[in-house]
């Protein structure tokens, strides 16, 4: 069109610089993909105790947020570090070797 004397000079070095800025915000956004991928790939979340994985309170796929309410799956601890004995109205610790077992929130991928 401009070859034709259709349009200004100014309007396609308009256009030219639009289409060019459009490139590199193209550029740019297939970089960030590129760059969640990679983070995916390091992702791995890891439980704040030991114990057996239990019920799992999310499904591969689904999203989840660090400020989400509950967690992603109950961890059993089987060796929990104390627990409270009842002994003639007071509240003593036990110690970890007769402590039973109790069920925690923790966060771990469900696989």
């Amino acid at each position: 069109m401009y070859g034709q004397d259709s349009i200004p000079k100014q309007q396609l070095d308009t256009q030219l610089a639009l289409v060019n800025q459009y490139e590199g915000t193209l550029k740019s956004d297939q970089a960030a993909i590129d760059n969640a991928k990679l983070q995916l790939v390091y992702c791995k979340i890891t439980a704040p105790l030991t114990g057996r994985i239990g019920l799992r309170l999310v499904d591969q796929g689904n999203m989840v947020h660090a400020t989400d309410a509950t967690g992603l799956a109950v961890i059993t601890q089987l060796q929990p570090i104390g627990r409270l004995q009842h002994r003639g109205g007071q509240h003593t610790a036990g110690s970890p070797k007769d402590a039973g077992r109790r069920e925690v929130a923790g966060r771990r991928l469900g696989s």
